[in-house]
């Protein structure tokens, strides 16, 4: 599985990773990609028009219904796999990506030139 960190991501580079996964066999068999929320990125809405199924995660006491209701409209009912609420204890703060086990590769972040050459992937 390969964990890609796109929260940052310019429109342009998410206009190349889209493409790389609408037109290509990805070399690893599952890729979970990170977004912001695609109603405030469009980077992100990009993504969630080419991948096969989006699982959304909302704040309790954050997120409100009415926007959660526009984004599922927005990318697809059908597509769309679960929710995961998760209820925040303390201040929302950035997540590292997570570190590869021992005698593994790290996982990279994404960058254009790594979905071009295929550097940094793994079939797990």
């Amino acid at each position: 599985m390969q964990f890609v960190d796109a929260t940052d991501l310019a429109l342009t580079e998410a206009t190349a990773l889209s493409d790389y996964v609408a037109t290509s066999t990805l070399l690893v068999r599952t890729a979970v990609f990170e977004l912001r929320c695609p109603l405030e990125d469009a980077s992100a809405l990009a993504l969630t028009r080419v991948v096969d199924a989006v699982l959304l995660v909302v704040s309790l006491g954050k997120t409100e219904l009415d926007r959660a209701q526009r984004l599922i409209q927005l990318i697809g009912r059908d597509r769309i796999v679960g929710c995961i609420a998760l209820r925040e204890s303390e201040p929302s703060r950035k997540r590292a990506a997570p570190k590869a086990s021992s005698g593994g590769t790290k996982v990279p972040r994404f960058r254009p030139r790594w979905a071009r050459s295929g550097k940094g992937t793994s079939d797990e």
